[in-house]
């Protein structure tokens, strides 16, 4: 999945999920911006990724694709990512 055309993520998911990577990385949420590279976050690793995911689950209620959320290498690309997979609760398509 390729996040290169498609728009800033909702802005209550991306607040969510940077409140999330702070709280799991232990970092400023402020620090996280849409451009973010995941891979760049201090102390980001495969196994913080899996602690991620689960956090994902826990907090947004979908069980992301380990594949398609690693492709996600934004934090940008990764709220439009769990935006995809929540129902649309009344959210513009």
């Amino acid at each position: 999945m390729s996040s290169d055309n498609q728009g800033p993520p909702d802005n209550v998911i991306f607040d969510q999920l940077r409140q999330l990577l702070a709280f799991i990385l232990d970092i400023d949420a402020s620090a996280i911006v849409g451009e973010t590279e995941l891979q760049d976050l201090p102390e980001m690793s495969s196994l913080t990724f899996a602690v991620l995911l689960v956090g994902i689950q826990s907090r947004f209620g979908v069980t992301l694709d380990p594949q398609q959320a690693f492709c996600a290498t934004t934090a940008g690309a990764l709220a439009l990512l769990i935006g995809a997979e929540l129902p649309a609760l009344g959210r513009n398509a």
